[in-house]
């Protein structure tokens, strides 16, 4: 009993190679494609000079079975999926963002302040007008820079060593500012 299974399995077993004789033996130089399925066999169905079937077909699987094994074999394939959007307009992903590293700085020198106390207060006016508004309004009268804003005060703190209790500022006609400093006493 066991012999028998043992032959029967070796006569399946057996691959049959086509006579030289016949139409179908392929050139020695170029490939051919198994004769019965030219469509559904793949590149391993080529044969280069070789009288023996390398398609699955030609060893008896049916069609089903083929398609299941280029199947198996390619893998599955990527589904693409659609994005969803859920807004009309569109923003831009936020990426990475890297801080500056300069390699060198881009200006030479460190910016200064400009402003400050000896060149917010440039001079004291001392016209007859000015002396009446020290003597009567507690008022002292400067000629400041013209970007000189909110500084001004300070500056005077710091100059005289004075309170002020408020600043008035006025451009003249000539295109110098002019600052009313009421002091506290």
């Amino acid at each position: 009993m066991v012999e028998t299974r043992r032959s029967s399995v070796a006569a399946a077993g057996k691959r049959t190679s086509p006579s030289p004789s016949s139409s179908s033996v392929p050139s020695r130089s170029a490939p051919r494609l198994c004769g019965m399925f030219p469509i559904l066999c793949s590149a391993s169905c080529f044969f280069w000079g070789s009288n023996k079937p390398r398609c699955p077909l030609e060893f008896g699987l049916n069609l089903q079975a083929l398609k299941v094994v280029k199947a198996v074999k390619s893998g599955p394939g990527k589904k693409k999926t659609k994005k969803i959007h859920t807004s009309v307009t569109f923003h831009r992903p936020k990426t990475l963002k890297k801080a500056r590293d300069p390699k060198y700085p881009r200006i030479s020198t460190t910016g200064r302040n400009n402003l400050d106390q000896y060149q917010i207060l440039k001079y004291p006016l001392t016209t007859e007008s000015t002396m009446k508004k020290i003597e009567d309004n507690n008022t002292l009268v400067f000629i400041v820079d013209l970007k000189a804003d909110k500084k001004i005060k300070t500056a005077v703190k710091k100059m005289y060593d004075i309170q002020a209790k408020k600043v008035n500022t006025l451009i003249r006609p000539d295109g110098k500012k002019k600052a009313y400093v009421k002091l506290l006493m």
